[in-house]
């Protein structure tokens, strides 16, 4: 029986830059764009959002339509990220929130940091972490 892939951390930044500039930050921090699509991981990602989504477009009224991108990070150990960007409705090349869905517990926070020295604004930041016991019950 094989498992489904589930999401791990969830986070939305609140960024106002152009598109290109989103695309270099993002690159610099060590995320790589995908070329081929994986849209089994792009549609688990916009179900786990959905709700966040809602709560995206009734936070402002100037949101236009979204663009999706799996990026990766790592090169031993590649770990899928899916980056949804949604563009500013007036001025289309603008990118006003980003939110980043991972599949692997613990990389949202370490990126986090690092888009917040850029000058992102972090909304929201959710990780399943694992839970680790110090005792050994028998």
């Amino acid at each position: 029986m094989r498992r489904g892939i589930r999401v791990k951390g969830v986070a939305v930044f609140e960024v106002d830059k152009d598109h290109s500039v989103v695309l270099l930050e993002l690159q610099s921090i060590g995320l790589n764009t995908v070329v081929r699509r994986k849209s089994n991981l792009i549609r688990v990602a916009l179900n786990a959002v959905a709700e966040i989504e809602r709560y995206i477009k009734s936070r402002s009224d100037d949101i236009g339509r979204r663009k999706e991108y799996i990026m990766v990070v790592g090169r031993k150990r590649r770990q899928y990220l899916v980056c949804i960007m949604y563009m500013s409705l007036k001025a289309p090349w603008r990118v006003k929130y980003v939110t980043l869905v991972s599949y692997v517990p613990g990389i949202l926070k370490r990126m986090s940091i690092r888009l917040e020295n850029m000058g992102w604004s972090r909304i929201l930041l959710f990780e399943y972490a694992k839970r680790f016991l110090t005792r050994k019950y028998y």
